[in-house]
């Protein structure tokens, strides 16, 4: 059998053209849908990072406390240190001659007696290293040098 169409063709036009319609509406309300739930996850994302931001914000809160509290610690530093350079300042002259007596008695053999010690004090040599064959010893301060005459040493001591 075959098939015949006795509906005139502004019909069949109407049907295709609501058929588009409905399809069109379904379409559009697909998107606006699509576009509703991509703005919810962007608005929970939106409130999760404003969440940590004002958890951040009470750590620093908390930090600057602690910090205003510290700063009177920090102020005694600064002053410790202006004294420390203020001492420095003032013994910027002296020679440690207790250091430089340790120094020798670690230096000197235990059998060696030493019969006379004289250090002279000079302003313009910088201390070097100590040789063999020099007598000159460096003090711990820089551009201080000490000279001592040689101990007299003896094999045995009485």
């Amino acid at each position: 059998m075959s098939r015949v169409n006795l509906l005139p063709p502004e019909i069949r036009e109407r049907q295709r053209t609501r058929k588009v319609a409905t399809l069109v509406i379904f379409a559009s309300v697909g998107v606006l849908l699509l576009v509703v739930f991509v703005y919810l996850l962007e608005m929970r994302s939106l409130s999760s990072v404003k969440s940590d931001i004002d958890a951040q914000g009470n750590r620093n809160r908390q930090l600057q406390g602690r910090i205003s509290g510290l700063q009177q610690y920090a102020q005694l530093q600064d002053q410790a240190n202006a004294e420390e350079q203020l001492l420095g300042q003032v013994f910027a002259g002296e020679v440690s001659f207790s250091s430089l007596l340790l120094d020798l008695s670690s230096v000197v053999p235990s059998d060696a007696d030493l019969r006379s010690l004289s250090i002279t004090v000079s302003t313009t040599q910088t201390p070097s290293a100590r040789t063999a064959s020099s007598d000159r010893w460096p003090s711990r301060e820089t551009g201080r040098a000490l000279t001592l005459w040689r101990p007299c040493c003896h094999a045995s001591r009485p």
